[in-house]
């Protein structure tokens, strides 16, 4: 009897952990989706009854019950009429307190489609697409159900507040996120008689106690590369390490690939105690690789950069006061069709904790021998104040397309604007294109971050940053090499993005790396983006997470361009914090294989 009772204690336990997993077992059998532009759909009717922590979702059994969950604004679900037969193939109904509830319902990773992800349905298959979404078989009449999406929308009816059930085999109806008011909320309907994706021709609103069905919906993520050092997020490759020596390597990451295959990357090299490395308050150095980033030499101090902060007269780790402090730091370096260095330096006043106050103009730097020597510094623009030319702030803010050098710069912070210039002598001179990219949007100040590249269409791409909603990445674009450009658009980061850095693009992607925004949740991390076209963005990866500074400051290259032997890969530089305050390390991650 004793072995016996042992036997069912096991029992007892093991039917317990399968009861706490069957919820997340049940997610495991939604996950299949099809992909419409840059969102992947679930391809069935959610049919889950328990949020994604495992609580149940209550059951409205009954008119009463349904009715009472109406009123309260309580989260219920049912099957249509009541009946369990029905799930199979039409999944069951969820009130809209069911679907907003911060539980969650869909499996992690997904979510309940938004207004925004509507329109990009719409957008994709028409909206008179209805035929293209709904199922082969189960419709009343014969509509000539294509499905070509494989969407598999079946006809799934609806139940109203009161409890009726009523549309099964005629319509289906699919919850969005979106709110309208206190009691309504957006949705999307397919139906027997029509093809219009919403019968009304407009987007609808229904009584948030209406049961419909429920389609997740996930950004897109590529995958044809991989990353190095695996396993991401990861602590990635250190390249400066800080902490020993309780100095910074804040902002100042730029990299290039030389014509002779040599990698030149520039960090910082600023105080630890000083704003607490958040400053900049030190010098620009440099590491150069000779065989593809797989080692790296000793820093190299960049002379003008040393020189400046040197005149400053500043001993040990404290700036005195009633002074300015200048330093002068390598914001962007570009490899110039010839096999010229160039590298852009902002100059600024270092005696305050935010470093975007008191610019000077910019100036410029070249190297003919890949970055042995340097001449002497040269202006950007020699008529043009500071408050209309000030820096390009990031590395990735210079191109090269058609042997003409381009770099986008701004005025001084909060007060100036986007300028756009371009060299067409190997980086010997600059001439101003265009101004005011960015003139008509309405920041909460004007930002200093940037970044620019052509795409494969020949048409240029300025990325700006808006700090009132990270999510939402304001761009402009030039048809005509930088001389007039569009109004303002944006497209959707999902998992934010601030101070990113473009890549050229390599097999089929573009490559965009940041700052997972400075809000909301999961900031402060390093995050790292594809995209096919430059413009459309996937869900994003995080490289390195759990940020314990203010920073996640990147740059990012292409190498491998110069010698047709060789594999091109992507080199990516990031701060990353370390201790307390702001003082970072630098690390790399390397993306190869790129399909």
């Amino acid at each position: 009897m004793v072995f016996f009772a042992k036997i069912n204690v096991k029992c007892r336990l093991f039917l317990a952990l399968v009861f706490l997993l069957c919820p997340a077992m049940s997610y495991a059998s939604e996950g299949a989706g099809v992909v419409i532009g840059m969102y992947e759909w679930s391809a069935q009717n959610l049919k889950v009854t328990h949020f994604r922590n495992g609580d149940p979702i209550p059951e409205a059994k009954s008119d009463d019950d349904w009715n009472k969950a109406a009123e309260n604004g309580t989260p219920a679900w049912c099957y249509y009429n009541n009946d369990p037969a029905n799930a199979n193939s039409y999944g069951v109904l969820y009130n809209w307190f069911a679907i907003n509830d911060p539980r969650g319902i869909c499996p992690m990773g997904w979510d309940i489609p938004t207004r925004e992800e509507l329109q990009n349905l719409l957008y994709e298959v028409g909206r008179k697409g209805g035929s293209k979404l709904k199922s082969k078989s189960a419709w009343v009449g014969d509509l000539s159900s294509f499905d070509e999406w494989r969407f598999g929308a079946v006809p799934a009816g609806v139940r109203y507040i009161g409890g009726l059930f009523h549309d099964l085999g005629k319509y289906t109806y699919y919850w969005t996120s979106t709110s309208k008011r206190q009691d309504a909320a957006l949705y999307f309907s397919l139906g027997h008689k029509h093809d219009a994706i919403d019968s009304t021709g407009t987007f609808s609103f229904l009584k948030k106690g209406t049961g419909m069905s429920v389609r997740c919906v996930r950004r897109v993520s590529y995958t044809g590369y991989t990353i190095n050092p695996k396993g991401t997020p990861n602590d990635g490759i250190m390249f400066i390490d800080n902490e020993s020596v309780n100095r910074s390597g804040h902002y100042g990451s730029a990299l290039t690939e030389c014509k002779n295959g040599d990698i030149i990357a520039f960090y910082t090299n600023v105080s630890g105690k000083i704003f607490e490395g958040h400053g900049i308050a030190g010098w620009s150095e440099y590491k150069r690789s000779t065989d593809g980033g797989k080692t790296w030499g000793k820093p190299t101090v960049f002379p003008y950069s040393k020189k400046v902060w040197d005149i400053n007269k500043i001993t040990g780790d404290t700036l005195p006061k009633g002074k300015p402090y200048i330093a002068a730091f390598v914001r962007s370096i570009i490899t110039a069709p010839n096999g010229t260095l160039v590298a852009f330096l902002s100059r600024q006043l270092a005696n305050n904790r935010d470093n975007y106050l008191g610019f000077k103009t910019p100036v410029y730097i070249l190297s003919h021998d890949n970055g042995h020597t340097w001449t002497e510094p040269k202006e950007v623009d020699e008529i043009a104040t500071s408050k209309e030319i000030s820096l390009t702030n990031d590395d990735g803010a210079s191109f090269v397309h058609d042997g003409v050098i381009y770099t986008v710069f701004i005025g001084g912070y909060g007060t100036g604007e986007y300028s756009f210039y371009a060299s067409y002598d190997n980086g010997e001179t600059f001439t101003k294109l265009s101004e005011g990219l960015f003139r008509n949007r309405k920041y909460k100040s004007n930002y200093y971050y940037m970044t620019a590249k052509a795409l494969d269409d020949g048409r240029f791409i300025v990325y700006s940053y808006d700090l009132n909603d990270e999510h939402y990445f304001p761009y402009v674009i030039s048809s005509d090499k930088g001389r007039t450009w569009s109004e303002v658009k944006t497209t959707y980061m999902a998992k934010r993005v601030r101070d990113a850095q473009m890549s050229e693009k390599i097999g089929s992607y573009y490559f965009m790396v940041g700052r997972s925004g400075s809000f909301g949740n999961d900031p402060m991390n390093l995050v790292l983006y594809a995209s096919k076209n430059g413009i459309d963005w996937d869900s994003g990866q995080y490289l390195k997470k759990v940020q314990k500074t203010l920073d996640s400051y990147s740059a990012i290259e292409v190498v491998g361009k110069y010698d047709r032997k060789q594999t091109k890969k992507v080199l990516i530089q990031g701060s990353v914090g370390y201790g307390v305050g702001a003082c970072v390390n630098v690390k790399h991650w390397w993306i190869e294989d790129v399909k």
